[in-house]
């Protein structure tokens, strides 16, 4: 046995029967002799032997014996740390299988990916060939398709010129017409007012003439009067010529004037003025004629809350809501009973001219809150 294992121990070739045999002795000798202490011995020439013939089966076997031997010495550890180098190489011949199957797996699948990218290849060409065909009648259909499409572009943009000029030409003739209106308007004005105010001083002065000598103190009522009446003329002949100057034709420049004929006349009469300033009106169109309605209306409310409403505050509101312009104006006055109250020439004109213009006029008092005047112009 001992030469047996010597020559096994020194020899260069893996003579698989002499290690068989040497495993046969080596168990042998572990059940008859219960030698620990040798059969380690033998058990790690067996080792040896297996690693030069690259046998990982036999190395398993030898590190399993190797730590039942170490387990009987109650060497736990050394009897663990070969069983760990067990697990080890068990683990590695399962890699080097799993390796080898993934390999021809990887091997076969690269083969039919090659044959089914031929077929799909060819699938693609065939493909190509008919979208080629395709694209090529789709050219055809768009060329057509396209020359029509000009056609109806030119023959739309021809008539879509002609009906702006159409609504141009029917927007110049509304606007002309709402101008003349205007004018006809301002015309009416001038010879209603302008013809009653110097009636009146022509009325006035032959009776201050008459009067002079007698009755002075008439005389200087009547004078007051003849002034008051002059200085009505000259304001109404100055918003006249205000209104008819191209520069001032837009709601912007009219919402100026208000404010600076409420500012003028409210402050004289220590009355305080909110009148709120609205970016947004001044892209508003509106036409001559209904501004000229709002700034009358507006001067007319303006000139009563000053005459006679006796008032420290006046609150002045123009905004626009949907399709209307509404004008709001509210005094903190005495106000007065609308059941008793006869309304003078200043309120008729005010309802005559919102009629006019189809605005809805409204005029709110009562004793001790005050009064609110309010105008809706539709705007279209």
């Amino acid at each position: 046995f001992l030469r047996l294992r010597t020559s096994i121990s020194h020899s260069n070739k893996y003579n698989y029967q002499h290690l068989n045999a040497y495993f046969y002795f080596f168990n042998f000798a572990r059940g008859l002799l219960n030698d620990f202490s040798s059969c380690r011995i033998y058990v790690d020439s067996c080792e040896v032997l297996a690693i030069k013939a690259n046998r990982r089966d036999l190395l398993i076997t030898t590190n399993e014996l190797n730590a039942k031997l170490k387990a009987k010495d109650n060497n736990m550890k050394g009897a663990y740390d070969d069983l760990q180098k067990s697990i080890v190489i068990k683990d590695s011949i399962y890699n080097i299988e799993n390796t080898k199957q993934i390999s021809e797996l990887m091997t076969k699948y690269e083969t039919e990916k090659k044959d089914k990218e031929i077929t799909e290849n060819k699938l693609q060409m065939q493909e190509k060939n008919l979208e080629l065909e395709k694209k090529s009648n789709a050219n055809r259909m768009l060329i057509v398709g396209v020359g029509g499409l000009v056609l109806l572009i030119v023959f739309g943009s021809i008539s879509f010129i002609q009906r702006q000029k159409l609504q141009n030409r029917k927007k110049e003739i509304e606007k002309q017409k709402a101008l003349e209106q205007t004018r006809a308007s301002i015309a009416r004005d001038l010879h209603d007012d302008i013809g009653s105010t110097l009636s009146s001083i022509n009325i006035l002065s032959g009776m201050a003439g008459a009067k002079l000598d007698s009755e002075k103190e008439k005389v200087r009522d009547i004078i007051s009067r003849i002034s008051t009446e002059s200085k009505r003329t000259h304001e109404s002949m100055y918003d006249i010529i205000w209104e008819v100057k191209p520069e001032n034709d837009s709601l912007d420049k009219a919402i100026a004037r208000m404010r600076e004929y409420a500012s003028e006349i409210l402050e004289a009469k220590n009355i305080r003025l909110h009148f709120p300033r609205n970016e947004n009106l001044k892209v508003i169109d509106v036409e001559p004629v209904k501004r000229h309605a709002l700034y009358l209306i507006f001067k007319e409310a303006v000139n009563n809350i000053a005459k006679y409403s006796g008032a420290t505050e006046a609150r002045i509101n123009l905004v626009m809501e949907k399709n209307s312009l509404l004008l709001s104006i509210e005094d903190n006055g005495n106000g007065f009973s609308e059941a008793t109250v006869v309304y003078g020439n200043g309120i008729r004109n005010m309802k005559q001219r919102s009629e006019l213009v189809n605005a809805a006029f409204a005029l709110r008092s009562s004793p001790g809150s005050g009064t609110s005047v309010t105008l809706n112009i539709p705007i279209p």
